[in-house]
């Protein structure tokens, strides 16, 4: 599902997307730019503006898309013990949250 360059900045060009497959746990946190979240099964649509981070709540396939420009995206597997330790250990944990949940939500 993710790898080693996870918790690296994601750069996303415009109108690309980035693929997750069954991320549940996996916290998105938009660094700069506009990303629209969408989650197989999911009716909403999420969107994250600079400094806003949302969870995916499901398994499944999840796009991350970059909206009106380029978008940086801190990706970070939060189930992921293992690798959360090896991050607070490193000192770099504190960086990966962004801390504001999203407040664009549409659909039901």
């Amino acid at each position: 599902m993710l790898n080693d360059k996870t918790f690296l900045p994601t750069l996303i060009d415009a109108g690309h997307a980035v693929r997750i497959d069954d991320g549940e746990g996996t916290e998105i946190c938009s660094l700069q730019g506009i990303i629209w979240i969408t989650q197989a099964g999911d009716q909403r649509d999420i969107i994250l503006h600079a400094g806003e981070s949302f969870r995916l709540d499901r398994d499944g396939l999840a796009l991350l898309v970059a909206l009106e420009g380029p978008a940086t995206a801190r990706i970070v597997d939060l189930l992921d013990q293992t690798a959360l330790d090896s991050l607070a250990t490193a000192g770099v944990l504190a960086d990966c949250a962004c801390g504001q949940p999203a407040t664009h939500a549409l659909g039901a």
